[in-house]
């Protein structure tokens, strides 16, 4: 009897389509962009040549590297990592425990 049901639950499974392949299909037609769209896209681009009004903002310098907040969550994570890493006798949680705290500390001064 076990056996009949799970057979039978096996066949079912199989043959029911998931939601996630469903979901994966190809969209119907109706949903494609038509000309009158790509038309409306290609008149929203930007001209090029066109001299702006106002000047370019300049760029941060700052937005590539760590600041002196993230500098600080590192460090603290750093200690707690090297807390937990003598805690349980684990020198490579030790150590990169020490290597955060090091990368949060150089971010702070920097």
């Amino acid at each position: 009897m076990r056996i009949r049901s799970l057979q039978l639950l096996l066949v079912l499974a199989w043959f029911t389509p998931l939601r996630s392949a469903t979901a994966q299909a190809p969209a119907p037609s109706s949903l494609q962009p038509t000309a009158a769209q790509y038309e409306a896209m290609a008149q929203l681009r930007p001209q090029v040549g066109v001299a702006s009004e106002q000047p370019a903002p300049l760029l941060s310098n700052s937005s590539g590297h760590g600041s002196r907040h993230e500098g600080t969550v590192l460090m603290i994570v750093g200690v707690a990592g090297m807390i937990t890493g003598l805690l349980v006798d684990e020198s490579l949680i030790t150590i990169l425990g020490a290597g955060a705290a090091g990368v949060g500390l150089y971010f702070y001064l920097r």
